[in-house]
């Protein structure tokens, strides 16, 4: 009944397709990420794919024409490159280096090499030429699969091959899913390290730990999981998990530890299953410190009839999380989204399209996904929504605002399996895929970047062949670009498989420049159990010239924000200290009250349980003369609430 009311309308503000009124299969979407290899099996060999180019006429044709792909690597099929979501690529400003990770390539010969070899292809000269050969890991059984990788650079190190190559990577023994493996070695194949975490002995159960991975100049890396059993029959999102690989100057490795975060997603009332979109994703300010982990569903307690962002943060280099908000957007897309038959401008977030986060300079979060209309308020129609296609930026800003910017429209509808009924691709591979959106920020971190896969509709209706397309967003300058085709009507034109971005870009001169990546068949079997070769995309720039539609100013929302406590305050004195230092905190109720003293790597090095605490002022001494000179985290934690101080010790 509530469907039959709908009208489709299209968007007040934005260039989007002709909407479509389509039921979010929330249950489908999360198993796009979970594709065995053994689905794989009874393939049948096809033709070599042609990929029919467009007639139409790229505005961007100087863009083009700068747009080059240098050859990476091999590897067996394209099985490693399956989801956007994985931090496959890697640009680390600190050391310049450039890294790509993923399975083992073709004709690697090893005593313990087998097809889930993990290996970091990585760069010392912004793409021109690559070392293929370093190997961060292999096990004989179980196996690995899905790697992701990055660039780790040691606190203080300025030499490159001194950095570190660190992955994660889910293991199997088919066909059980189980654990993960974490490891890292030094770029001149040196001091390898890794360990096997299998659910049975872990402290944390989790599988498929092969999404968001970044480091930080504080010597970490970070890597996300679930806890999420897909071999089970009806998997249950019970938590997310953080891994964080924390330096071991002593050993100079990284020592594992694993988090869990639990979050309670709304039900369909249907079949009572949980309603998200996306298994989540995280992202760190380069720094390592600040961070974020964002996932898209409809919250238990707090929810606004549709899907959207629900984010966890932390600043204290993953020590410790908190619910950084539950929101309700719907007043960023009131002008944005003209009023449907139901008078709703509510946002639909949806990871049909891809899903990736960024941190900026202030650190602040970035989301990009596609973002539709929800169609209406009544029980029967709350997984409905008007999907277009239209990718937005949704962002904070400084002052606690939120906004959205506009990046395009994705006009292909995502290729489903070659089973599937409403979708199937024409090249009879066994997986689906997306536009793969993701961000990428600017070494600067005042400007985002948002790259994706679209293919020309009078190709394809479905995305098959893909061309390479982005915009940016200048949020000193508040200005965007249109987006811009990079490889129509070019040698590459309809055929950039498995496009892959960096959470991080470098300049060259005043242009931004975008690591990007993708991947081209080998053969003529034209299947994606076939070779493959992996490319790194040079020429993926914006320049100051391209920033011209104005960027709406953010606006107020409401929802569940993590707070500081009201009324309650807390100081250090002196700071910066020596000797000792003395907290003081004062307490509006009463509360239990611990302080947590940890160095910049999220090592705790000092803890004071003060336990039960009335309310009123309360002083408590810090003795420092065991830490070195240098910056330190302080979080007081009151409650179940955390604050974190800095404190500079000079002993």
């Amino acid at each position: 009944m509530a469907i039959s009311m709908w009208v489709s309308n299209a968007s007040a503000q934005v260039a989007g397709n002709p909407t479509k009124l389509i039921k979010a299969n929330f249950k489908n979407e999360v198993a796009r990420t979970l594709i065995n290899e053994s689905n794989s099996t009874n393939q049948v060999s096809k033709k070599a794919i042609v990929h029919p180019k467009s007639t139409g006429t790229n505005p961007n044709a100087s863009k083009v024409v700068a747009v080059t792909k240098v050859d990476i690597s091999t590897s067996s099929n394209t099985f490693g490159s399956l989801i956007s979501e994985a931090g496959v690529a890697n640009y680390n400003s600190d050391v310049n280096v450039l890294s790509y990770t993923n399975r083992k390539s073709i004709g690697l010969i090893g005593a313990a090499y087998n097809s889930g070899t993990v290996q970091t292809r990585f760069s010392l000269d912004y793409g021109v030429t690559w070392d293929t050969s370093l190997v961060v890991f292999s096990n004989l059984a179980p196996v690995n699969r899905y790697p992701q990788g990055a660039i780790l650079n040691p606190p203080g190190n300025t030499v490159p091959l001194n950095a570190y190559a660190v992955a994660t990577a889910p293991l199997i023994t088919s066909p059980t899913w189980d654990g993960g493996t974490f490891g890292s070695i030094r770029l001149d194949s040196t001091n390898a390290s890794f360990i096997n975490i299998q659910n049975a002995t872990a402290t944390v159960p989790q599988w498929m730990p092969r999404l968001g991975m970044c480091s930080g100049s504080n010597g970490n890396a970070y890597a996300l999981g679930d806890n999420y059993d897909i071999n089970a029959t009806a998997p249950t999102l019970d938590g997310f998990v953080i891994n964080r690989g924390v330096w071991n100057a002593v050993n100079n490795n990284l020592d594992w530890d694993q988090k869990l975060i639990y979050h309670a997603f709304a039900h369909d009332p249907t079949d009572n299953s949980q309603i998200f979109s996306t298994l989540g994703n995280i992202a760190f300010a380069p720094d390592g410190i600040t961070g974020y982990l964002v996932t898209i569903g409809r919250d238990s307690i707090n929810d606004y009839l549709s899907p959207m962002p629900i984010i966890y943060h932390t600043t204290d280099a993953g020590a410790s999380w908190s619910l950084y908000g539950t929101y309700n957007f719907t007043p960023i897309f009131d002008s944005i989204f003209t009023p449907n038959a139901n008078g709703l401008t509510r946002p639909f977030y949806t990871s049909r399209n891809g899903f990736d986060v960024a941190v900026d300079a202030n650190g602040k979060i970035h989301i990009l996904c596609e973002v539709a209309q929800a169609a209406s308020n009544h029980v029967d129609s709350l997984n409905y929504a008007s999907f277009a296609g239209n990718l937005f930026d949704t962002y904070e800003a400084a002052n606690g605002q939120w906004g959205a910017v506009f990046a395009g429209a994705v006009a292909a509808a995502p290729p489903e399996a070659n089973t599937g009924t409403v979708n199937p691709n024409v090249f009879g591979w066994t997986v689906n895929w997306d536009a793969r959106a993701q961000i990428c920020r600017s070494a600067s971190g005042t400007k985002m970047a948002y790259i994706w896969s679209d293919t020309e509709t009078s190709v394809s209706v479905n995305n098959e062949y893909p061309n390479l397309i982005g915009a940016s967003a200048d949020f000193t300058a508040m200005l965007s670009s249109n987006p811009i085709n990079y490889t129509l009507g070019g040698t590459y034109d309809a055929n950039n498989y498995w496009e892959f971005v960096s959470v991080l870009g470098w300049d060259s001169g005043s242009d931004f420049v975008v690591p990007t990546f993708t991947s081209r068949q080998l053969n003529s079997g034209g299947l994606d159990t076939d070779p493959w070769m992996h490319q790194f995309v040079s020429g993926v720039k914006f320049s100051p010239t391209d920033y011209i539609n104005t960027i709406a100013n953010p606006v107020t929302i409401t929802g569940i924000k993590e707070v500081a406590f009201v009324s309650n305050t807390t100081s250090i004195y002196p700071n910066p200290a020596s000797g000792n230092a003395t907290i003081n905190v004062d307490l509006k109720q009463n509360n239990k009250v611990t302080i947590t003293v940890l160095n910049l790597v999220g090592q705790v090095v000092e803890t004071l349980n003060i336990g039960d605490v009335n309310s009123g002022k309360h002083a408590y001494s810090l003795d420092l003369n065991k830490l070195n000179s240098g910056l330190y985290l302080v979080n007081i934690s009151i409650g179940s609430k955390v604050v974190t101080q800095k404190l500079n010790v000079q002993n």
